[in-house]
């Protein structure tokens, strides 16, 4: 900081599981005096771990026992923790998690051969385009948004029944949430896999970024 004291300093977070709440501990306060900005790695927020169901890889709402994970709930223990509020961003995946055998959240996990890809495998890219096969929808409870297939119309190895992935309608929804609570931000996992066009450069979820935090 004493050789660049213009430069932005930043610190990745840790989802919390809300079963949990001690894993925000207390010593991330005192380093978050030293940057600035702490931001919530919120993506992959789910696993098929045992006894837990189905749930959105970045919620913003909604956790419960059998799915206890969300970006509200986390940011909350994060500043109970005593982060403040402006210094926390939370983290918006340009990917999607891509599963078999099950068609939706709030359901119950087999085992890991369930999960099919998700970081660097299923892009933005490839999700608008497996789209077309499947439909949206959008989980008002959670404020997060999803593809489902029906079984005539999987896809990828021919076993992919659902998708968890941000759209644009939940990247608005995440900028709203963050104004209206005074978080300080976001970041991105990342860029290039928003890319639709790699010739124009074409980003819908950059710009939908663009549209929710900075406008």
């Amino acid at each position: 900081r004493e050789a660049r004291p213009k430069m932005l300093l930043t610190f990745p977070l840790h989802w919390i599981n809300t079963n949990f709440p001690t894993d925000a501990d207390p010593w991330f306060a005192e380093l978050a005096t030293h940057f600035d900005q702490m931001n919530l790695m919120s993506y992959e927020m789910i696993g098929a771990w045992d006894g837990w169901k189905s749930w959105h890889t970045s919620a913003l709402k909604g956790e419960q026992g059998l799915h206890p994970t969300s970006i509200a709930s986390s940011l909350d223990l994060w500043v109970k923790a005593g982060i403040p509020k402006a210094k926390l961003g939370i983290g918006i995946p340009f990917y999607g998690l891509a599963w078999r055998h099950i068609t939706g959240p709030y359901q119950p996990f087999t085992n890991w051969s369930d999960y099919v890809g998700g970081d660097n495998s299923f892009t933005y890219k490839k999700i608008l385009r497996y789209s077309k096969q499947g439909k949206y929808q959008w989980d008002e409870k959670a404020q997060a948004s999803y593809l489902t297939f029906a079984k005539d119309k999987l896809v990828e190895d021919g076993t992919v029944t659902w998708i968890s992935y941000d759209s644009p309608q939940a990247i608005a929804a995440k900028g709203a949430f963050v104004k209206q609570e005074g978080y300080g931000g976001t970041i991105i996992w990342t860029l290039n896999q928003g890319c639709t066009d790699p010739e124009t450069g074409a980003n819908p979820l950059l710009d939908a970024v663009r549209d929710a935090f900075l406008r």
